[in-house]
């Protein structure tokens, strides 16, 4: 019997190991592909809030946002990549999370909310470019090339003919 757990132990962390976890396999992508999809939700999530607490995550999602030209939710992610090396650094040292001004002065929430506000605020142009709201740039799908008739403009057959 223990012969066969040690077998089924080390099948267990073979399978463990090449298991794709979530939805993308661990080894191929960043902390925001690994694990499970609630889990990166949550810190998807706990990344905008703590943007809009945090004064040196607010500059740094301003600066992704205004100068680079990132899209929201690209932002956020690169927000969230930092949130938890934070938040591992603090399990790690067994300390608090500490919110510091971008000088490194402490602060309290309200002052981290109200520094946020005054100085990294994203104006509504920009959000409205980063935004799509049409659909034409996408590409036009099957039935619509069909109805068309992108479907009929070649005479040529599909399969090449041996001459």
């Amino acid at each position: 019997m223990a012969d066969r757990l040690k077998l089924d132990a080390t099948r267990a962390d073979r399978v463990q190991h090449h298991r794709p976890i979530g939805l993308i396999s661990k080894t191929l992508q960043g902390p925001l592909m690994d694990g499970t999809l609630p889990r990166r939700e949550a810190l998807f999530i706990s990344a905008d809030h703590a943007r809009k607490i945090d004064p040196t995550l607010a500059q740094r999602y301003h600066r992704l946002m205004t100068v680079e030209g990132k899209h929201h939710n690209s932002a956020l992610c690169h927000v969230a990549t930092v949130l938890l090396t934070r938040i591992a650094a603090c399990l790690r040292t067994k300390q608090t999370y500490e919110l510091v001004d971008v000088d490194g002065t402490p602060i309290t929430e309200t002052q981290g909310r109200a520094i946020v506000v005054e100085r990294y605020t994203i104006p509504k142009a920009t959000r409205a470019a980063r935004r799509v709201t049409t659909a034409s740039g996408r590409q036009p799908r099957r039935n619509e090339r069909a109805t068309k008739g992108v479907d009929k403009r070649s005479e040529t057959p599909l399969v090449p003919t041996p001459t």
